[in-house]
């Protein structure tokens, strides 16, 4: 079985790895710890469904996905804490 660089990538993007670790770990005080996308999916989930519709929550599920494929969690950082910030929520790194 011959296994080439491309049939590799394509598997990644079919199954997301969302145990993929954020490169800095996030604490959100009397909350949650944000370690991996399943921990930022997890934390969305919880949110309500007004504030998931959000384009801030909708950019940051898209970077999640996008990180879980490509195992590039910079973006998907970046997302979360902007997020964050617009809903005035206070973290630690």
């Amino acid at each position: 079985m011959n296994v080439t660089a491309d049939t590799i990538e394509r598997n990644r993007s079919l199954h997301p790895d969302w145990s993929r670790e954020l490169s800095r770990p996030l604490t959100i005080s009397g909350v949650t710890q944000l370690k991996t996308l399943a921990d930022v999916r997890e934390l969305m989930r919880h949110l309500p469904a007004e504030h998931r519709r959000r384009p801030s929550w909708r950019y940051v599920d898209a970077e999640i996905t996008d990180a879980a494929r490509s195992g590039d969690v910079v973006g998907a950082l970046a997302a979360l804490r902007m997020a964050l910030m617009f809903e005035c929520v206070v973290w630690n790194e």
